[in-house]
């Protein structure tokens, strides 16, 4: 079942229920709104993407400052050793643990986005139908003051 997922992208919280975003209440705002929807998450898909690769270049830069201090102890330690020590720390997990978080973020905005698209091209046959039967029962809709 799709529930809200909770996201901390780019030092704000924000909360993205899919089953919400995906549905269609009002047409009319919600074609004036479309757009910027897709772009508000896109960014947060970069954003996350940048979390991402930052996140990576700190594991790897752990990792062999890891690596280092074990083949300064002993320089002829086995590779399998070396890499049984560092999978043994405490911070490997939490680290393996927030790349896990992260990719989840970037999966998910990645179809917010696709979804939204779906959406977009939806509201607008919705639109030109509403538009066609305005037309062909001569309704007319308010002029915006």
């Amino acid at each position: 079942m799709l529930k809200p997922i909770e996201m901390n992208v780019d030092g704000s919280t924000i909360t993205v229920d899919p089953i919400q975003l995906g549905t269609i209440h009002d047409v009319s705002s919600e074609m004036e709104t479309i757009a910027a929807d897709i772009g508000y998450y896109g960014q947060l898909l970069g954003a996350a993407e940048k979390q991402r690769d930052e996140l990576d270049a700190r594991y790897r830069s752990w990792r062999a400052e890891i690596s280092n201090k074990c083949l300064a102890n002993d320089p002829k330690m086995a590779e399998w050793k070396v890499k049984s020590f560092i999978e043994g720390q405490p911070d490997f997990l939490k680290l393996k643990r927030h790349a896990a978080q992260i990719q989840e973020w970037i999966t998910t905005l990645v179809w917010v986005c696709k979804a939204l698209s779906q959406k977009a091209e939806l509201l607008r046959s919705m639109g030109a139908t509403e538009r066609q039967q305005y037309q062909a029962t001569n309704m007319r809709t308010r002029k915006k003051s």
